[in-house]
């Protein structure tokens, strides 16, 4: 069964470490996005499959795991093939393998440390227009 229409726009966001976890799950809200956490690829995965989402923000490594899978399984699947999409990630310079995908699909990228606030107007943003790589936090 769908959900409901929801009050805010729904953000999939794929972190493995709880601080972020908690964090995000704390400050989306205050900024109306409404969140469903994911820990990891098959978990992501379920959580598009069985809701809607508006957005998705991905952990680059989620692990052994990446989020540009996430990535990549979402574009495959119409309903998200336009779906604003922000990779987060601790380092500078991303993987050539990992660059590439991400260009392909236009996505933007964050480094971590981020500001809450900033990427939640990215997001919000990004949802009202399209989905566009133009877009930097």
């Amino acid at each position: 069964m769908p959900d409901p229409q929801p009050a805010h726009p729904i953000a999939l966001v794929v972190e493995d470490d709880e601080a972020i976890q908690s964090l995000i799950g704390v400050f989306f809200p205050r900024f109306g996005l409404d969140v469903r956490m994911a820990s990891n690829v098959a978990q992501a995965i379920q959580v598009a499959t069985d809701h809607h989402i508006d957005c998705a923000v991905l952990d680059l490594h989620l692990g052994a795991e990446s989020g540009v899978d996430v990535l990549v399984w979402l574009r495959a699947q119409p309903r998200y093939a336009d779906t604003p999409v922000v990779i987060l990630s601790g380092l500078q310079d991303f993987p050539h393998e990992a660059a590439t995908t991400m260009l392909r699909y236009g996505v933007v990228s964050v480094a971590k440390p981020m500001s809450f606030a900033d990427l939640c107007s990215t997001l919000k943003r990004m949802i009202a227009n399209g989905r566009t790589g133009d877009d930097q936090v």
